[in-house]
């Protein structure tokens, strides 16, 4: 049992001195700008990407909070009224998201240089080539709304 352990140490030991010996940074060092330019490209595209992916994601998880709400409200009423409250739940979330839709989005982010207020006319959402943000504006949106 030693000699084994013995052997398979010595073995380990060369393999990792073998390894080792490899000189493996100079090899790669004339490929470090190339490379570190095709990172920062793909970081900038991937920072837009999973920016709009955490929007989009928060939104549901707190649109899920109004399901929940409604199944709570559900579970209050009797049997023959919870697919009216369940009802009502769906169309006063629907108007609420129009009603931010007309309104409220346009009175949160102004646009107007130097006012305190937006219009109250109904938000035109940018399309995503004209975006200056790091995020899809509608994506922006939904999040807001919810």
């Amino acid at each position: 049992m030693q000699t084994s352990l013995t052997r398979r140490l010595l073995l380990a030991a060369a393999t990792v001195a073998v390894v080792a010996s490899f000189d493996v940074g100079g090899a790669l060092a004339q490929e470090a700008p190339a490379a570190a330019a095709a990172i920062a490209e793909a970081s900038a595209s991937s920072k837009y990407v999973f920016n709009t992916l955490l929007f989009l994601v928060a939104g549901f998880l707190v649109m899920f909070m109004a399901a929940g709400f409604a199944m709570l409200e559900a579970g209050l009423v009797r049997t023959k009224n919870v697919s009216m409250q369940c009802t009502k739940n769906i169309v006063l979330y629907a108007i609420g998201g129009i009603m931010f839709w007309l309104v409220g989005y346009n009175l949160m982010y102004d646009g107007v240089a130097g006012g305190y207020f937006g219009s109250f006319l109904p938000k035109v959402i940018p399309p995503t080539d004209n975006d200056p943000g790091n995020y899809a504006a509608a994506s922006d949106w939904f999040f807001q709304m919810v």
